[in-house]
């Protein structure tokens, strides 16, 4: 480059002039304030939720785009981070009759950046909102929606155990409840046998642990005598309990 002292007034200006002309009449990202940074990533969920309608995509509250059958939650839940102007989105699949209505357990242990690039990728929350909404969704179309379509039923669910797996969908106890749903006992009596040995390992005397002993103790027991009419009763009390939690879906 020509030194800056000889540089000719022409040439400065293409330099170091030029490339700032678009930045005349737009705001620079870092001088957003946080409303407007909010408001960006609302018109960013906003965009993508409209994409998804067409797949049976519903909204639920502010950040959830969801779909749901008779026995399947499927969600997206978009979280903006505390930290940065950036967001991620939570990948959710999970049976209504599952025994943790909670909304904790409405979340996944994987995002939305894990499927791109395999890390925990988040996303910038600029002004270029339509770029953002397009690469978004082709995401999801491509990657997170054919995974769903593969967990809409227990039988589906059971059926690809083994992508679910590699992928880290969900918790392994949802393939459980399903096993159970579809009176698979040999899965069902295996997957139990797990869990309750887990649980007896840890030995602290803790209410919430003691409670899910018994809880998985009392189910081995029932699978192991094959009575299913008593387990189907018990996922559909879960299965109540999921919808009394979440009447808003």
């Amino acid at each position: 480059p020509l030194p800056l002292m000889r540089m000719k007034l022409r040439d400065f200006k293409k330099i170091f002039l030029k490339p700032l002309q678009h930045l005349n009449n737009k705001k620079l990202e870092s001088d957003l304030s946080k409303k407007e940074v909010y408001q960006l990533f609302k018109k960013i969920v906003s965009g993508i939720h409209s994409n998804l309608k067409k797949h049976g995509f519903k909204k639920q509250g502010t950040n959830n785009s969801y779909r749901i059958t008779e026995e399947i939650y499927q969600s997206l839940n978009f979280q903006k981070s505390s930290y940065n102007d950036c967001f991620t989105i939570n990948i959710c699949i999970r049976p209504t009759y599952w025994n943790r209505p909670e909304i904790a357990y409405l979340l996944s242990t994987r995002r939305i950046g894990n499927f791109e690039t395999g890390k925990d990728k988040w996303y910038e929350i600029n002004s270029n909102t339509e770029s953002t909404i397009e690469h978004i969704t082709k995401l999801i179309e491509k990657i997170i929606i054919p995974i769903f379509d593969k967990t809409q039923t227990s039988e589906l669910i059971i059926a690809n155990q083994e992508l679910l797996k590699k992928e880290k969908i969900f918790d392994q106890s949802v393939v459980l409840f399903s096993a159970m749903r579809i009176t698979d006992k040999k899965l069902s009596k295996k997957m139990l046998t797990e869990k309750v040995n887990t649980l007896e390992k840890d030995d602290r005397n803790v209410e919430w642990i003691v409670n899910e002993r018994e809880y998985f103790r009392n189910l081995s027991e029932l699978v192991e005598s094959e009575k299913w009419d008593e387990i189907q009763k018990e996922l559909d009390s879960n299965k109540v309990n999921f919808y009394d939690l979440n009447k808003n879906i």
